[in-house]
């Protein structure tokens, strides 16, 4: 039975062993542990969520029955995890494999075990704190329970006693030892509230009410057992008799040596703090007691050591069965209650401890939490940091939820605020969960490490800090997928492969050694961890202190020395694992013996001959010569060898040669053009290097290994622009988008994409924007108007561009900027770094940002290279980059701009006034009346200070958190303090005084909802006031779009007219002027709107410390409410305060404040004095203080207090003339008069800058409006002429403006009274005011005068206010002009009379046009609209009566239209003084004309009125003579007609003298004189007459007309067009410039005239087949063609010349796939494609043979099958494809090239296949039903899926072969592996899910698995006939072609190109034949003659073409359209 069961057994066995061979049992066992290993890592999931959750429990100390529970389920789910991972165990046989199981299983046991302990001692902790369960110290002392006080210990010791004694013990013991007992208990009671004490301070918020419920049962505990001691001391006084070793112990005295050595003193009670808090238990009373009953005792035993053998508590311990007498039952009480004193002591130290340690862990720096950002990467990092620092430190899921959105960022962010609308503690964990799904599992973190560990950079040769960072990467992606499980990832063979890649080529090497060894020696898989050490190791070693930087010593140098950089020696370019040598130097490696070698023979110096000057200079032929002399080697120039021996590489540059010499050495006889290829490959692995020799180059010039092309047809160097990755944001918004920043030194103006700005959600505003390039002129396109702001990426530097237009696309990208590879190719530019990003160039940065295009360090250029530039955003490149570019597109970046300031400038040439509010005063609006509702029903008075609260739009105004903007404009601030130590001083000192004045103060930490905003602030420098600083809130800061002042309403316009205040400052002769001190501050802002007034400040200004919060308690400089609710405020004061003070007082305040300026004028000092008096006593009331007071009377300043005067009269100093500003107007105060004070300023003699200049001139009451009038004219003409902004101004405009410039400095010579009234004048007994007006065709203005008359007669005139105004840029009539200069002087009486005090007579109206005055008297006419408004103006405010006629030589309006020299202006003209008359009686007034009273229609029309351009260009239809039309050359018509007109005048010569019987003379025959210029002329003057007769009849004859004006209607208007000698031609605008007359009036020609089109031909050719605008350009110097443009886009797309040079090649849609491609009904190469490709070479014998391949492709599953074949002949290619059906089966269908092109470039198989027998072929395959189908010549896209395969042939060849010679054999085996390699690469979609299936390959389709695997086990026949097996194989066999219908089919839906339609080509098309082997311009022309269209479709894709010499059938994608059939 044993043997039969052994047998069975084996059988059994053999069974198992032997599998069936047809199947892939490898692949099934891989999969099958695959599956065993996916179900371990969800089980090591669970198990690590279980842990998970056990910790999230531990965070509450109530879950410890919880906690319990769920330690029981981790148990469960170990079981599990250790049951999978068995299974998966059992299956493994690799050593490796095991071993890493067997870990990986020890990390799960690890973690069980841990999470134990940290149960066990987190309970532990638990039952240490008071009011819990018992610790475990209890449990492990098992005498001693958590009840077991000291007084209870001693009470049953107590009772044992006496149960033992009786009557023995007296009554004195019982005493003693209850008063141990009870001074025990108030030891261990008070050594317990001093660790309460400690914990008190440490632990959370949650505990405090516990410790201080605690203490109070404390304290009354302590007073008891107080009481108790108290009571039982004093029954121990009464009686005799104790026990004095029991005292000796429990109270040893103080000086005692023992005592010290038995109760050391704690050590926690040597560390009470110096100034504990207030607390019922007081220090002094805690340390004796601790002191004496709190001995430091760690063990018992350690207690025993210190006391005596022979003591009773010795004695008890060793007696304590054995009966004893009293004492020893006194001793063995003793020993139980130190013993249990002990216990507790033990205990509480423990406690204490761990307190101490978290009251140290509190005074460690706090870590901050990242901001995670989306990178899976960062994950762990991110969550690790969020649970310590966050989560673990609050109990509510609502902040938790916050805090997680604040760190995070973008889409993360998104994810996050997602769930804020859910419960918050569902929120939270929701949003937890949210984010591991999307971020933080296993496979994504693991794709994450590996896509940045293998797809990046390459690192360079000796770069040590990026091996560095490398090595770093790799330790960090080994830890984390280890931990998650996932290490397998990046261990296997292609990804390590990959990583490997990335190593230079060095590194490469040396690893190559190591992993051999590895897998040869050691016999094991190559890990990650293999790789890690390597790279480490190499990293360690590349950055090592000393020795790490191998390449030669020379002088150091910084980026920014360029001296030494120039004079630095070139160095050796070494690589961490092989050195290479540049040609410059030459130099082998530093050995003693080479360092004695570098001596240079031709001069003796210490370099190397390549290095020498004098070698450079010599010819080639001298430096050959002198190398055979001196015998050294013509490659590396160095002795010991000859160039065929020496060990280094060729070091010739020269492209083609292949000589083993050196550049130097290189004769002009082998010189070869320079082929891209290697000019390419010079210049991307070689550094420059200094050019060899000018004989060495002649069709290019060399410098440092780089070739630098003259042949244009040869790639170029490409150029590198200033572009620089930035950092940029939206000025209201956090949000940072990084891009490249172009810095055009060229452009006006700062531009960004549209893209950008949509990144940013920016919508600008909509603006026209006027752009000029090289190709356009002032261009008007669209734009929309940003504001942005520019950081460098580390957020260092900001620079706000607040102008940033957008644009669809910047004329640069990434390709103009310098990569890193460019900078180290030059040597002059080591150190310089750029740092790249993903992203495009979304910014371009003009000149209106100077200070990020200003250079702060500059590198120059060295040998013909770039140069760096180093701005605030880093370094920029510019110039040539030493790299070469296939096409070049030659860009010039100037851009200019000028946007709104053109339409800003018209609006101030046809601005109105300020006296026109007086017209219509505004009303309220709704706002106003809101905001003034809100300011009276919350003003209050309060310690002196009015209270205002701020009006909100809506209250609240829901603000939100915008701290972040405050705090990063606080950083920026701290740069610019830390710069500038003065201004940092100030700054603290403004602040400081804020808070000293109580305008701010600390903000509290609570914030008020929806009322909290941070301000940031910044310094504001006045330029009157250059010492001074003021803090300035920005209140219009806006985040997230919204700012404080967003919120705000503005409040009512409170402010009294500037203008109107100065006059009332000009009516009495003792004025006044003073400052209310802080204005806006004395206002307080509602304490409940203070929190929106919060900004950020260091506490006592120290830059260095956090910021703190405060607030303003104050309204703002800046808030866009603060001067509403100043003026409210102010004049709320004088209104609360009428019935104190005098109404002039009152009045005062409303009337003479202009914000917190007072000016005021009275009629005497004394007056003057109680006004001063009164008005300060008055403000006062209301918290404003008037300071700064000024007066021109001594006595008025005598009155007022030193410290209230103004800085300039506080000595009563009039002698030195003080001059102050009177709101902004130059006071000089001992004379009383307004004057001048001019700076001019440095501008350009641009329109930018004259504006700058005239703006500068602050002249409110116009007293020098006529000499400013000549500036604004001068900018008039300026616009009128359309010149830029920043445009040099034309030579004659240019001396205008400096004439006027150089008469502006004697402005400083004008003065004027201040006062109306001259001193002495006495009473007013009439007043009039007098306005003149006057108009001309330039400009028009209007001025006042106030006549006075005192009682005696006297007369006197004043200037008010005079008003120049610049005619309308449109031309208006002069009546008109007239007109509205009258209505100016009608405006001016509305604002004198409303703020003028002086009472008025009358106003009179003066002026010199008769026709304004009939205009007002006009009672009957019905005018115009324009004449009807302003008569009704007009009239509105005065009577006809009121005006009077003046001649224009009395007018002194006639200078404000006019203008005036300045002289006459400081000359007292009657400018300022009016008019003489006025001076004089009434009775010498100008009186009215006589004529005045002649009806309208005898004197004149009432208004000349101007003819306004308006018609519509209507084309005219006009014949053209035949004659013209069969000419197709200008020239030749002109000839023509020129021949024609010789004939004609000569007929008319001929008749005339016939008629005067004159002979006739014939010209000889034959002599025929040839044209001269003068007939070609008068031909063309002749046929332009008759083109324009017959297509410009009617303007022909109006231009005829004594009109000489066409019709409105005609085509021509606009075009003014005049009549010269019969011709019509162009009159246009430019009669006054200086250019040729033709251009200036060019000849009009119709547009549609064939005579135009011979024109546009004619100036198309002359201009060399140019485009529309320069043909347009050539036309335009002599002919005016209407609509000119579209009809050369019309001609010029027919012109067959530039077809035949610029058309495209044709296209066509791209055809459906045929159904060979689609199919999958046949088996695996029923459809193939066939290519050949060679020739291989191979070894045989001694010599090399050529062999060739034959590549057949599967059209349905792109698998590929490879034949060698030993020759192209026919029958070597039959049987290489008998062998292909002998393996692969018979195909139906094979596709293949058209002969010549089977495969391209090759020659040799190009002939060799053009010479098989076609019909020998045929034969056998028509033999074999086998169909052959010819793609079309050239058309290699017909076979792309082969043509493909080809090229990863190639390249997998490449990869395997590495240039290695192979035989026969070799070549088989390499083919079949590659073969193999290709089958093997998924033509599916691979997936990132380890679950997903793996991707779809051919040879799942062919071999039923992945790949290929040799059989494993015995197999016998009868698995053959296996039914299960074979369905098994079918099963697979359908998964895998299902698999190819669903995942790959779909794939091919999408046309990658020719996705539309196109006109088919036709018969007798013709076109031009691509050929690539010669230009365009040698292209074949040709005929179509047939086309072949597809039948489903109708398309025709190839056609048949007869060229000159041949017929050919060509695709359409190799023949360009010429002409249409």
């Amino acid at each position: 039975m044993a043997e039969y069961q052994g047998n069975e057994n084996t059988c059994e066995q053999v069974r198992i062993q032997e599998r069936n061979r047809t199947l892939d049992w490898t692949g099934i066992d891989a999969e099958k542990l695959r599956a065993l290993r996916q179900s371990r890592s969800a089980s090591k999931g669970s198990v690590t969520k279980a842990l998970n959750d056990v910790r999230n429990l531990m965070r509450d100390c109530k879950n410890i029955a919880l906690v319990k529970e769920k330690l029981e389920n981790v148990k469960v789910t170990v079981d599990n995890f250790h049951i999978a991972h068995d299974a998966y165990h059992r299956n493994l046989t690799d050593e490796l494999t095991i071993e890493e199981s067997n870990e990986y299983a020890e990390i799960v046991n690890q973690s069980m075990t841990d999470i134990i302990n940290e149960v066990d001692r987190w309970i532990a902790c638990l039952h240490i704190l008071p009011s819990e369960k018992p610790s475990p110290a209890t449990r492990q002392l098992p005498s001693v329970k958590s009840e077991d006080s000291i007084s209870n210990v001693g009470s049953r010791a107590s009772t044992k006693l006496s149960r033992h004694s009786g009557s023995k013990v007296s009554r004195a013991s019982a005493i003693s030892a209850a008063k141990a007992k009870a001074t025990a208990k108030r030891a261990a009671l008070e050594a317990e509230a001093f660790s309460l004490q400690n914990l008190e301070e440490i632990q959370r918020e949650e505990l405090k009410l516990q410790f201080k419920r605690k203490q109070l049962e404390l304290k009354t505990e302590l007073a008891k057992a107080h009481a108790e001691e108290l009571a039982y001391s004093e029954a121990e006084s009464s009686q005799v008799g104790n026990y004095p070793e029991f005292h000796r112990i429990a109270k040893p005295e103080g000086n005692s040596a023992a005592s010290h050595a038995d109760f050391a003193q704690p050590k926690w009670h040597s560390q009470a703090p110096e100034n504990p808090p207030t607390n019922p238990i007081q220090w002094s009373s805690l340390a004796p007691t601790a002191a004496t009953y709190l001995p430091k005792v760690e063990k018992y035993t350690e207690f025993k050591e210190h006391v005596p053998l022979d003591h009773p508590i010795i004695k008890n311990e060793t007696h304590k069965h054995k009966p004893a007498d009293d004492s020893v039952h006194i001793d063995s009480i003793t020993h139980s209650l130190l013993e249990a004193q002990q216990q507790q002591n033990y205990r509480l130290q423990e406690l204490v401890l761990r307190q101490q340690e978290s009251a140290l862990a509190l005074t460690l720096p706090q870590p901050e939490v990242p901001t995670f950002t989306g990178n899976p990467m960062e994950y762990w990092t991110f969550i690790r940091a969020f649970e310590n620092l966050i989560e673990n430190k609050t109990l509510s899921h609502s902040a938790r939820l916050y805090y997680l959105v604040q760190y995070t960022s973008g889409e993360v962010k998104e994810l996050v605020r997602s769930c804020l609308a859910m419960r918050e503690d569902v929120g939270y964990l929701e949003a937890k969960n949210l984010l591991k799904k999307r971020y933080g599992q296993s496979y994504r973190i693991a794709n994450a490490f590996v896509e940045k560990l293998a797809k990046g950079p390459a690192i360079k040769a000796e770069d040590g800090d990026a091996l560095r960072r490398f090595s770093t990467l790799l330790s960090s992606c080994r830890n984390t997928l280890k931990e998650i499980g996932y290490l397998n990832k990046v261990e296997n063979p292609d990804t390590l492969k990959a990583i490997v890649g990335r190593l230079p080529y060095g590194l490469r090497q040396r690893w190559r050694d190591v992993a051999d060894d590895i897998t040869e020696n050691q016999e094991r898989e190559i890990t990650v961890e293999d790789l890690n050490r390597f790279v480490a190791a190499k990293a360690r070693a590349a950055n090592h202190a000393v020795f790490g930087d191998i390449s030669v010593q020379q002088q150091p140098t910084t980026p920014g020395n360029a001296r030494a950089r120039l004079k630095q020696t070139p160095r050796n370019t070494s690589s961490l694992a092989t050195n290479t040598y540049s040609e410059a130097s030459s130099e082998p490696p530093n050995t003693h013996q080479n360092q004695n070698r570098r001596r240079c023979p031709m001069c003796d110096s210490n370099h190397w001959l390549s290095q020498c000057i004098d070698f450079k200079r010599k010819s080639v032929k001298e430096r050959i010569a002198f190398v055979r002399l001196k015998g050294l080697c013509d490659n590396c120039l160095v002795y010991g060898h000859r160039a065929s021996a020496c060990p280094k590489p060729r070091f010739c540059r020269v492209t083609g040669c292949n000589g083993n010499h050196s550049s130097f050495l290189h004769p002009r006889s082998v010189e070869q053009a320079p082929s891209p290829s290697s000019a390419n490959q010079l210049s991307t692995n070689s550094p420059p290097q200094a050019p060899a020799s000018a004989e060495a180059t002649s069709s290019y010039v060399q410098g440092k290994k780089k070739l630098v092309q003259k042949d244009n047809s040869s790639p170029s160097t490409a150029t590198g622009l200033a572009v620089v990755p930035v950092k940029v944001r939206s000025p209201d918004r956090n949000e940072a988008v990084t891009t490249y920043a172009f810095l055009d030194t060229g452009s006006t103006a700062s531009f960004c994409s549209e893209e950008l700005a949509n990144q940013l959600g920016l919508s600008g505003r909509e603006t026209l924007l006027s752009l000029t390039t090289m190709e356009k002129e002032d261009s008007k396109v669209k734009s929309s108007m940003v504001s942005l702001e520019v950081s460098d990426l580390e957020d260092e530097v900001l620079v706000k561009i607040p102008m940033v237009f957008t644009r669809s696309k910047l004329p640069v990208s990434v390709d103009n900027a310098a990569a890193q590879e460019d900078i180290d190719r030059w040597p002059h530019l080591r150190g310089v770094e750029i740092a790249k990003i993903d992203a495009k160039v979304g910014l371009l940065i003009g000149c209106d940002a100077p200070e990020a295009l200003a250079p702060k360090e500059v590198i120059p250029s060295c040998n013909g290279g770039p140069y760096a530039a180093r701005t605030i955003f880093g370094w920029v490149i510019n110039g040539p980059l030493g790299r070469s570019q296939s096409s070049v597109t030659r860009a010039s970046h100037f851009v200019k701009t000028s946007v709104e300031l053109d339409e800003l400038f018209r609006d101030y040439c046809n601005m109105e006034f300020n006296d026109a509010i007086y017209r219509n005063k505004p009303a309220m609006s709704q706002e106003d009346k809101h905001a003034l509702r809100i300011f009276t029903e919350t003003a209050k008075l309060e310690n002196g200070h009015y209270e205002v609260a701020l009006p909100w739009k809506t209250d609240p105004p829901q603000l939100e958190n915008n701290k972040i903007v405050a705090q990063r404009r606080l950083a920026l601030l701290k740069k610019r303090l830390l710069v500038d130590k003065e201004l940092c001083k100030k700054y603290c000192d403004c602040v400081d005084d804020l808070l000293q004045k109580g305008y701010a103060k600390r903000a509290p930490s609570h914030d008020v909802p929806g009322k909290t905003w941070y301000l940031p602030h910044h310094a504001v420098f006045h330029p009157a006031k250059p010492g001074k600083v003021r803090v300035v809130f920005d209140c219009s800061a806006k985040y997230r779009g919204s700012s404080l002042n967003d919120k705000l309403l503005q409040g009512p316009d409170l402010t009294n007219s500037l203008v109107g205040v100065l006059m009332r400052f000009r009516q009495e002769s003792v004025a006044l002027m003073a400052d209310v001190e802080a204005m806006f501050h004395q206002v307080r802002v509602k304490p409940g709107d203070c929190s929106a007034l919060r900004f950020l400040w260091w506490p006592d200004g120290d830059l260095d410390s956090e910021p703190e919060e405060h607030m303003m308690t104050v309204h703002l400089f800046g808030g866009v409410s603060s001067p509403s609710c100043a003026n409210f405020a102010l004049r709320k004061t004088a209104e609360d305060n009428k019935a104190l003070f005098d109404p002039q007082i009152i009045h005062t305040v409303k009337r003479n404040f202009y914000v917190d300026d007072c000016l005021k004028s009275v009629n005497s000092d004394h007056d003057a004095i109680n006004l001063v008096k009164d008005l300060t006593e008055l403000l006062k009331t209301g918290g404003f203080r008037l300071t700064k007071w000024l007066s021109n009377s001594r006595q008025v300043m005598e009155s007022i207090p030193e410290s209230e005067r103004a800085k300039s009269v506080k000595n009563l100093d009039f002698g030195h003339a003080p001059i102050e500003r009177a709101l902004g107007v130059q006071w000089c105060i001992s004379s009383d008069t307004f004057g001048f004070s001019i700076a001019i300023k440095d501008r350009p003699a641009t329109r930018r800058g004259i504006l700058s200049v005239v703006s500068s001139v602050y002249d409110p009451l116009g007293f020098v409006a006529p000499f400013i009038l000549p500036a604004k004219i001068l900018l008039q003409d300026l616009c009128k002429k359309k010149l830029d902004w920043d445009e040099k101004i034309p030579e004659k405009d240019l001396s205008r403006w400096k004439a006027w410039l150089k008469e502006l400095p004697k402005l400083q010579g004008f003065s004027t009274d201040r006062c109306f009234k001259p001193s002495g004048f006495g009473e007013v007994a009439s007043a009039q005011l007098h306005y003149f007006s006057d108009a001309s065709e330039i400009a028009y203005g209007a001025v006042s005068y106030l006549r006075l008359v005192n009682a005696h007669g006297d007369v006197h005139c004043s200037f008010i206010t005079g008003k120049s105004r610049l005619s309308p840029l449109k031309p208006v009539t002069i009546p008109r002009l007239e007109l509205s200069a009258a209505v100016l002087s009608t405006r001016l009486d509305a604002m004198i009379q409303d703020e003028l005090e002086i009472p008025v007579d009358d106003s009179i109206f003066w002026t010199d046009s008769t026709c304004v005055i009939r205009y007002i008297e006009n009672e009957e006419k019905r005018f115009t609209t324009f004449v009807a408004n302003r008569v009704a103006a007009i009239r509105e405010q005065s009577l006809p009566k009121q005006w009077h006629y003046v001649e224009t030589a009395l007018n002194p309006a006639d200078d404000a239209s006019r203008g005036m020299a300045v002289n006459a202006i400081v000359n007292k003209n009657r400018w300022i003084r009016g008019p003489d008359f006025l001076w004089q009686d009434e009775m010498s007034w100008p009186k009215r004309p006589a004529d005045m009273d002649r009806t309208a229609e005898e004197r004149c029309s009432l208004e000349e009125k101007k003819a306004v351009v308006a018609g519509l260009v209507t084309p005219i239809d006009g014949g053209s003579n035949n004659l013209f039309d069969r000419f197709s050359s200008w020239f030749q018509l002109k000839k023509c007609v020129a021949w024609v007109l010789r004939y004609k005048s000569r007929l008319q010569c001929a008749a005339s003298k016939r008629k005067r019987g004159e002979t006739m003379v014939v010209a000889p025959a034959g002599k025929i004189e040839p044209l001269d210029v003068s007939e070609i002329e008068d031909a063309e003057r002749a046929i332009i007459k008759a083109t324009q007769s017959a297509r410009f009849q009617d303007e022909l004859s109006s231009l005829s007309s004594l009109q000489k004006v066409v019709k409105k209607s005609s085509g021509i208007f606009k075009l003014d067009p005049i009549l010269v000698d019969g011709i019509i031609r162009v009159g246009g605008r430019l009669r006054n410039s200086e250019i040729e007359p033709d251009a200036k009036h060019p000849v009009l020609l119709p547009k549609d005239h064939h005579v135009s089109h011979l024109i546009i031909r004619h100036y198309h050719r002359v201009s060399g087949h140019s485009g529309i605008e320069h043909t347009l350009s050539l036309i335009r110097q002599k002919y005016w063609i209407t609509q000119a443009r579209a009809s050369i886009r019309r001609l010029l797309s027919s012109c067959f010349d530039c077809r035949r040079r610029q058309s495209p090649l044709g296209q066509q849609k791209m055809a459906s796939l045929p159904p060979d491609r689609v199919n999958p009904s046949e088996p695996p190469f029923s459809y193939v494609g066939v290519d050949c490709f060679g020739p291989l070479e191979v070894h045989r014998g001694r010599s090399l043979v050529k062999r060739y391949g034959v590549l057949f492709t599967c059209l349905s599953i792109r698998a590929i099958h490879i034949e060698v074949v030993h020759s192209l002949d026919t029958d070597s290619f039959i049987n290489a494809l008998r062998r292909f059906i002998a393996r692969r089966g018979q195909p139906l269908q094979m596709r293949s090239d058209n002969g010549g092109n089977f495969v391209k470039g090759e020659r040799e198989l190009r002939e060799a296949v053009d010479e098989w027998n076609q019909t020998k072929i045929h034969s056998f395959l028509l033999g074999n039903n086998i169909k052959w189908i010819f793609n079309p010549p050239a058309a290699s896209h017909h076979g792309g899926v082969w043509e493909r395969c080809i090229r990863t042939t190639r390249k997998v060849m490449k990869a395997l072969l590495k240039e290695q010679p192979l035989n026969d054999e070799g070549l088989l085996t390499l083919l079949a592996e590659v073969e193999s390699i290709i089958n093997g690469r998924p033509i599916t979609k691979v997936s990132d899910d380890p679950k997903d299936s793996d991707a779809l390959t051919p040879n799942h389709l062919l071999l039923l698995r992945s790949g290929t695997s040799l059989p494993p086990g015995l197999f016998v026949k009868a698995d053959n006939y296996s039914r299960r097996r074979w369905r098994q194989v079918q099963y697979l066999a359908d998964v895998f072609w299902r698999r190819w219908l669903r995942e790959y089919l779909p794939a091919l839906q999408e046309r990658q190109k020719w996705g539309a339609i196109r006109r088919n080509f036709a018969v007798n098309d013709i076109v031009l034949v691509f050929d690539d082997t010669v230009p365009r311009s040698s292209w074949p022309l040709g005929r179509v003659l047939e086309v072949y269209s597809n039948k489903k479709d109708g398309l025709v894709r190839s056609v048949k073409v007869k060229t000159k010499t041949s017929t050919l059938v060509r695709p359409i994608d190799k023949l360009v359209l010429l002409e249409s059939a």
